[in-house]
């Protein structure tokens, strides 16, 4: 890819995946230099996201883990805690989409170029819980149901990923509006409406 081809840097900007692995913070990082460069005149960031969720989040194990749990929760499919020795300890934040949206229009009109254009975005620790808690929340609403255990490690797998918002509070006073316990409500209530959404969004 050279420099004079903007338009597809900007592409794979947008459909880029991956940015939990360490192996693509070096091209992602490349890209945004990339179309800083190509559009000299227009500023370029990269938000890098922790999970986002809300109501119609996909649900995917791997895509909108906190829809899948609780959307399989309801509908009693098969739930597993892997990795860990099988107890769901591994833990996650959560951001909701609306919440990013006073942060785009902010750096839209934000003239720097001196600064990093990588900033972490997610719903730090206030915002996390790991598995365990996320089946005691789905417990409390809906009833016990059993969840398995498999201890096999698998690659690449975090244990603890909490994304650190300080440089976008810092720079453009940005802060997590919705709370965990909102966005669980709202994920639980769409589900309840749509129980075919496992279906649809897998």
């Amino acid at each position: 890819m050279t420099h004079s081809d903007p338009l597809r840097a900007l592409r794979i900007l947008l459909e880029f995946r991956g940015a939990e692995s360490p192996r693509c913070f070096p091209q992602q990082r490349r890209l945004v230099f990339m179309a800083r460069r190509s559009w000299p005149r227009n500023n370029s960031w990269s938000n890098r996201c922790g999970v986002l969720a809300g109501a119609g989040q996909f649900g995917r194990s791997d895509q909108g883990i906190f829809s899948f749990w609780i959307n399989s929760w309801i509908r009693n499919r098969p739930l597993k805690y892997i990795g860990f020795n099988g107890h769901g300890h591994q833990v996650r934040d959560c951001l909701h989409p609306r919440d990013i949206v006073p942060l785009l229009l902010a750096q839209m009109s934000d003239g720097r170029r001196n600064i990093d254009p990588i900033i972490n975005l997610g719903g730090g620790i206030s915002n996390s819980l790991s598995l365990a808690q996320l089946s005691a929340w789905c417990e409390t609403r809906f009833g016990p149901r059993t969840v398995t255990a498999d201890s096999a490690s698998r690659s690449f797998d975090v244990p603890w990923l909490v994304m650190d918002c300080s440089r976008a509070t810092e720079l453009w006073k940005w802060r997590v509006e919705t709370p965990l316990r909102a966005i669980l409500s709202e994920i639980a209530a769409h589900a309840e409406a749509n129980p075919h959404w496992l279906e649809l969004s897998g």
